[in-house]
């Protein structure tokens, strides 16, 4: 992986658990012991997990449980995706909502908007 790749990537998965949320601490373990695999296309960018060794599993059966609203800046809405697979942190998946083309070092992460799994939110 690139350096600057790899640098956004550990920067867009901080802000995306920087969110309190139920299993959150299970996720972060998780990717503390993942190898990560990045590829890019033209509308999305995909970072993959691997898991190196055994560690616990996310204790809730939710797909999705937390995502995040970016924007490029020339305004295209950008969409994080945290995936969890049968327990296991699957995918960070960011996806230009319009379809046009991810520019990687341009998202803005200064106004972004979390949308946690209303089952998994603290009060």
């Amino acid at each position: 992986m690139d350096m600057n790749v790899e640098i956004l990537t550990m920067e867009w998965i901080e802000k995306i658990l920087c969110v309190d949320f139920m299993g959150r601490e299970v996720l972060r373990e998780q990717i503390n012991h993942a190898y990560i695999s990045f590829s890019q296309h033209h509308e999305y960018i995909s970072i993959k997990f691997h898991m190196r060794e055994n560690v616990p599993k996310f204790p809730y059966s939710i797909r999705v449980p937390v995502s995040l609203l970016a924007w490029q800046k020339n305004q295209i809405p950008i969409n994080f995706l945290l995936h969890v697979k049968n327990g296991f942190i699957d995918e960070l998946e960011i996806v230009a909502m319009d379809l046009q083309e991810i520019d990687a070092s341009n998202i803005d992460l200064s106004n972004i908007e979390y949308d946690i799994d209303k089952s998994l939110r603290l009060m």
